[in-house]
């Protein structure tokens, strides 16, 4: 739960979307974001639709729905989308929005990895990638955002920009 909590804060930081009783966001404006994110993503625009994914993963702006991120997730990825194609990675190594399945996370992170043009980006998904290709068909899987140095390597992979400063 707790680390559900601190992906949930980097997403919504680093989306620029509040949530919570102190939200610098309103609800109104999480909301305009979201149709903004959907109208663009029905036009087949990948950084909507990734950005639309994290809104049904978080709820923000709509009803939380994993499902749907997972959709979006996927329509954004097909079109390339690096940072969707962590979140599919995601999704099927943590059961989210998904049957759990090790192989098709591991043929995400892959596919991140080989798609990033940043060096350090690669290097950190090949890091979940190894781990999660060590690990035996009948241990549960780890959690890539566990994966933490210094410089946060969950919010260095989904959001390079939000990475400290070195990283």
């Amino acid at each position: 739960m707790k680390k559900t909590l601190v992906l949930m804060t980097i997403i919504s930081f680093c989306l620029g979307v509040g949530w919570g009783e102190n939200s610098a966001v309103s609800a109104e404006e999480s909301l305009s974001k979201v149709e903004q994110y959907q109208e663009a993503a029905n036009g087949g625009e990948p950084e909507a639709m990734n950005n639309l994914a994290v809104s049904y993963l978080l709820g923000e702006g709509v009803p939380k729905d994993e499902r749907k991120s997972f959709y979006w997730f996927r329509q954004a990825a097909d079109r390339g989308h690096v940072d969707a194609m962590f979140g599919l990675g995601w999704g099927y190594d943590q059961g989210r929005g998904v049957a759990q399945n090790a192989r098709e996370a591991v043929r995400w992170y892959r596919q991140a990895a080989s798609t990033t043009k940043d060096p350090k980006e690669r290097a950190k998904i090949n890091k979940i990638v190894s781990s999660l290709s060590s690990s035996n068909d009948n241990e549960p899987l780890p959690d890539p955002h566990v994966y933490r140095s210094e410089c946060n390597t969950s919010a260095s992979i989904l959001f390079p920009a939000s990475a400290p400063p070195g990283c």
